[in-house]
């Protein structure tokens, strides 16, 4: 990222080397593991709290999660092994970098051995200096989706027996791993299975926010 770039988009002009620092700086501050993507998905930088979550899981010396790598890249290759979170991420993402403006949200699961966790993947275009960004966030929502499976109301059966439990206000499907996807009827097998309703954890947030407040 060029000086002009950053001067740009917080409306002063940074004297010598200082922009890669105060970037640091303000990424560091976030609690959420973020990283900030250059205009064509390369990582430029990530925070401790990216570099924390790498460490703990083994993957802190993996060329994919660190500065130098190309995030869309690697959605890319995880797509083409057929995780259909990542070809969903790589299309947003690819988007969003094109228009430079807007954003979008992407719910997904992130299990570890002997352990549950369910993470929201949050990315934000910024344009600055004629340049396309995107600052990538990661949102540990394990408590939030636990209260979220607490309000789907129809018992086991919903996630994992006969009936797909399906949000009763977007929509969407709630998958045996917990997360929820689009409910695609050409990619799902409906025959001898009924739909029961439930609430995903998006809608959980806009329509009962008072009681996640409470947990979290």
């Amino acid at each position: 990222m060029s000086d002009s770039c950053f001067e740009a988009a917080v409306g002063c002009s940074l004297p010598g080397d200082a922009t890669a620092e105060v970037i640091q700086h303000l990424l560091e501050v976030l609690p959420q593991h973020a990283a900030l993507l250059g205009p064509t998905g390369e990582i430029l930088y990530v925070n401790r709290a990216w570099r924390n979550f790498a460490a703990a899981n083994g993957a802190l010396n993996d060329a994919d999660v660190e500065t130098g790598a190309n995030y869309l890249e690697v959605c890319r290759r995880a797509a083409r092994q057929g995780d259909s979170e990542a070809a969903r991420v790589y299309e947003q993402l690819s988007e969003l970098l094109g228009r430079g403006s807007g954003g979008f949200k992407h719910d997904y699961a992130c299990h570890g051995p002997g352990v549950e966790r369910w993470f929201a993947m949050e990315a934000l275009a910024l344009r600055f200096g004629g340049c396309n960004h995107a600052l990538v966030f990661h949102h540990n929502q394990t408590l939030r989706h636990r209260v979220s499976a607490q309000l789907c109301t129809s018992g086991p059966q919903a996630q994992y027996g006969e009936l797909v439990c399906v949000c009763a206000a977007c929509k969407r499907v709630r998958r045996p791993d917990g997360s929820w996807s689009d409910l695609e009827l050409s990619q799902m097998d409906l025959s001898g299975r009924d739909l029961s309703h439930g609430i995903c954890l998006s809608c959980t947030e806009q329509l009962y926010p008072d009681l996640l407040d409470e947990v979290a």
